[in-house]
């Protein structure tokens, strides 16, 4: 019997951006290997598939995953949530661009 009404469509692979704060740089090796390692972490535990981790720019870094922009999205959402508490607390500055969720309450 076929199927009645739209069919979802799912991209092969979803990709998602996120920019540093004017003060920091992915250029910093530590900062770089952090990112890096906690991106690949996260995937580990919520079962997604990185395809990809560019930094596109000293001050870029793209996520491509096996999936939908949604899975893309989430994943770094919860990368620039973690690494940028780690990130503060180590510096003082937070590392990526946007609004501080503390202050925006």
């Amino acid at each position: 019997m076929p199927a009645v009404g739209p069919t979802l469509s799912i991209p092969e692979t979803s990709a998602a951006h996120l920019h540093c704060a004017p003060d920091a740089s992915l250029t910093d090796p530590r900062v770089h290997d952090t990112v890096i390692a906690a991106a690949h972490g996260i995937a580990e535990r919520t079962g997604v598939t990185i395809r990809e981790i560019a930094v596109t720019a000293p001050t870029e870094l793209t996520v491509t995953v096996a999936g939908a922009k949604l899975v893309a999205v989430g994943l770094v959402a919860e990368l620039r949530r973690d690494t940028d508490r780690w990130h503060r607390a180590r510096t003082g500055r937070p590392l990526w661009t946007g609004p501080d969720r503390e202050e925006a309450w």
